[in-house]
């Protein structure tokens, strides 16, 4: 019983770790539902995107990243340092307050036409939350 007890303390610390988010970095999940379903033909995928804006300085940090995965992957990290740190560390700006702006497009890389497509604007970010624990995204959702 102590070694099931164990292994499952193990297996759960294992899960919480993979969906870990690290500093510097936006982590974007979707699902499917709904009437939004993929044909079944080959090159079907997401392309996700994100911009990250600075409100108080009207200036665009990151824009419009893109990553095309396939159909079976349902969630994708942003690495943002390079961009986001060297705004923060600006002289002569207002303190950044940043709004992430992310999109997931599904659809067939043949056709050029997304079958859905779903988007969140998401608010009230500083240096601090990207520097400490990076953004996560809530849970997007194709409806």
């Amino acid at each position: 019983m102590k070694n099931l007890i164990i292994l499952s303390v193990i297996f759960l610390f294992g899960i919480f770790s993979v969906s870990a988010q690290n500093a510097w970095e936006v982590f974007v999940e979707w699902e499917t539902t709904g009437d939004c379903q993929f044909e079944d033909e080959p090159g079907n995928g997401f392309r996700v995107a994100i911009t990250v804006y600075d409100v108080a300085n009207d200036m665009v940090v990151v824009n419009n990243d893109v990553m095309d995965v396939s159909e079976t992957t349902f969630s994708h990290t942003f690495d943002v340092q390079t961009e986001v740190q060297y705004h923060c560390n600006l002289t002569g700006i207002e303190i950044p307050d940043f709004i992430v702006y992310a999109a997931v497009y599904m659809g067939n890389s043949g056709s050029l036409e997304p079958i859905c497509m779903t988007k969140s604007t998401n608010t009230g970010y500083d240096c601090q939350d990207f520097s400490t624990y990076g953004i996560q995204i809530p849970l997007l959702s194709f409806d």
